[in-house]
């Protein structure tokens, strides 16, 4: 009898671990969706503007296309675009709100208003 419940105990733990493992798996997820920023003032990309992913702290500069390239888990994140003109008072930065799922790309459009510095 008390090999037969240890026996059931050790398959339990055995199908609980497994299930717990593909639970972690899902939440760890690698990264296969990005979120491309495209800063730029008409036609014209717009360079060395600072561009920060808040939930992961990751901070890149834009090329010289005006671009700057995160490779995210699906998700919803905050895209802070820093020393953005758009008329009126400046600010230090703009926050945007980006949802990507499973291998998609994004494009945030970031109109920087060079006339009106």
């Amino acid at each position: 009898m008390k090999i037969r419940i240890r026996f059931q105990n050790t398959i339990l733990f055995t199908v609980l671990s497994f299930l717990l493992c593909l639970n972690c798996t899902e939440v760890s997820s690698p990264p296969n969706a990005h979120i491309l920023v495209y800063v730029h003032w008409g036609e014209m990309g717009i360079a060395k503007k600072k561009v920060e992913l808040r939930e992961t702290g990751e901070t890149k500069e834009t090329n010289e296309m005006g671009l700057a390239e995160f490779a995210v888990a699906p998700g919803r994140y905050t895209v802070r675009v820093y020393n953005i003109n758009r008329g009126g008072p400046s600010y230090l930065y703009y926050d945007f709100t980006v949802e990507v799922n499973a291998n998609e790309n994004k494009i945030l459009d970031v109109v920087d208003c060079l006339p009106c510095v």
